[in-house]
Formats: C-alpha cells, structure tokens, sequence
C-alpha cells in the first residue's frame, strides 16, 4: 500500500514539472531524482505513522493484560508486549510447579499411611508366624522386582 500512494505521489510531482516545459534530458534528470526522493519520503512517513499505529495498538494491549496479570506475581505493571508475555510464562511456570508440589504431598500424604499399616501388618504376621526378621527380609528380596 505505501509503495503504490509513494507511486501515485510521485506522479503528480512528475506531471506537474512536465507541464511546466523544462527540456526533456534536464526534465529526465530531474524527475528520476524528484521521483526517488518524493518516494523514499513517503515511504518513511507511511512507516512512521504504521509504526506509531503499531504502539498505540501494543500500548492498548499492555493495558489490557497486565491488569490481569501483573498483581499476579506482584511486580510493577507491564509496559511492553514481551514484559506480559514474561509476565503470564512466570505465573503459568508457578502454577504448573504448585501443581506438581500438590500432586507429589496429596500422593505422599495418601500412600504413607497405608505403606505403613501395610509393613505393621506384615510386621504382625511375621511375628504371629514366629518368623524372624532376617527371614521376612530374605522373603522380601526374592519376591520385589528388581
């Protein structure tokens, strides 16, 4: 789009000079340079402005989502696209570790108990048995799997 408005610009300038009757090697000379210059101009200025466009909308953004997520982790607010996108891995990172943590101590606090009413009670009948415990020890370690 910026290509074809430096294009079309660059036009009108060039029919304007040609109108006023300046000699066509001068002419030729002066439009190619007219040409070029009034494209590269407005180039830069259509870049400028879809570059201030580009802030505005990323400024929009930040606000947006770091209301949502910077009271998250408790640092300063966000300012720039990549500080949320930091911001929401830092707390995804923390959600996904807390979930793990709880997983692993729900596990530990179900399994516990019962591996220790399991080895009470093997305890009790190796007594009941008259079974020493080098003898329940050896059973042990020819029944676990290796």
């Amino acid at each position: 789009m910026g290509n074809k408005l430096a294009e079309q610009l660059a036009d009108k300038v060039v029919g304007a000079v040609t109108k006023s009757g300046v000699r066509e090697d001068i002419l030729e000379s002066l439009l190619d340079a007219v040409r070029n210059n009034v494209r590269e101009a407005v180039v830069e200025a259509i870049l400028v402005a879809v570059g201030h466009a580009t802030v505005e909308r990323d400024k929009a953004w930040v606000r947006e989502l770091a209301g949502e997520w910077a009271p998250k982790s408790g640092l300063r607010t966000a300012t720039t696209p990549a500080e949320v996108e930091r911001e929401i891995r830092n707390w995804v990172a923390g959600r996904v570790a807390e979930t793990r943590q709880t997983a692993f101590r729900a596990g530990y606090d179900e399994a516990f108990p019962a591996a220790l009413e399991q080895g009470a009670r093997l305890g009790w009948a190796a007594h009941e048995a008259g079974k020493t415990l080098e003898d329940v020890l050896k059973k042990l370690k020819s029944v676990r799997p290796s």
